[in-house]
C-alpha cells in the first residue's frame, strides 16, 4: 500500500480522518497514516506532492484521499490512462459520496460535481486559497464576535435609511438629505 501525501496534519482533520490522534498534529499525513496501519498492511509512505509519485507501475487499485478536484482529476487521469480501477470518496459537511472508477466505467473526471456554495471548513482554516475563502472566515469569525450578522448590523439599517430618505429627499430643516 503506497500512502502518498505532501501535506501535514492539522487540528480539522482529526474530525475526519480516522487515522490520526492529537499527538499526529503537525507530522507529515503519509507518514502519520503508514504509522497509524503499520502491522495491519505492508505501507510505503511517500511524503510528496502525488504529481511526483513514480510507482504507478506498482499500483492495483487507487484510493484518492485529495482535497481538491483539480488534484483528483489528476489522479483519475493517471489511473485512467494506466488502466488502473480507483474509488473516490469525499464529504462536505455530514454529506459523503463514493464513485468506483474501473475499466470501461466513466471517470471520475468525467461525472460533474454538485455544485455547492458552502466552503470546507478545513479550506477555510487551514488554506483559503480564493477570495470566497476569505470572506467566508471574515463571516465566521464575525458571527463568532456578535450576536448579530453583518446583515443585521450594517445592511438592513443601511436599506432602512435609504428607502426613508431617497435621492431628493430633504431633511427637517428643508436642506437636501443628500
Amino acid at each position: 500500500v503506497w500512502v502518498v501525501d505532501m501535506d501535514e496534519v492539522s487540528e480539522s482533520n482529526l474530525s475526519r480522518q480516522l487515522l490520526f490522534k492529537p499527538a499526529s498534529v503537525g507530522l507529515n499525513k503519509a507518514s502519520a497514516a503508514a504509522a497509524a496501519l503499520s502491522g495491519r498492511a505492508s505501507l510505503s509512505a511517500v511524503p510528496r506532492d502525488i504529481r511526483r509519485f513514480e510507482d504507478w507501475k506498482d499500483v492495483d487499485v487507487c484510493f484518492p484521499c485529495v482535497d481538491s478536484v483539480a488534484a483528483r482529476k489528476y489522479v483519475d487521469a493517471e489511473c485512467v490512462r494506466r488502466g488502473i480501477p480507483s474509488v473516490h470518496c469525499g464529504t462536505e459537511g455530514s454529506a459523503a459520496s463514493v464513485q468506483a472508477v474501473a475499466k470501461g466505467m466513466e471517470p471520475y473526471g468525467k461525472a460533474a460535481d454538485v455544485e455547492t456554495k458552502k466552503v470546507p471548513v478545513c479550506t477555510v482554516k487551514e488554506f483559503p486559497y480564493k477570495a470566497e475563502h476569505v470572506v467566508q472566515w471574515v463571516r465566521e469569525e464575525w458571527d463568532s464576535m456578535w450576536d448579530k450578522s453583518a446583515r443585521e448590523l450594517f445592511v438592513d439599517p443601511i436599506r432602512d435609511v435609504l428607502e426613508r430618505h431617497p435621492e431628493g429627499s430633504k431633511d427637517e430643516d428643508g436642506e437636501e438629505f443628500w
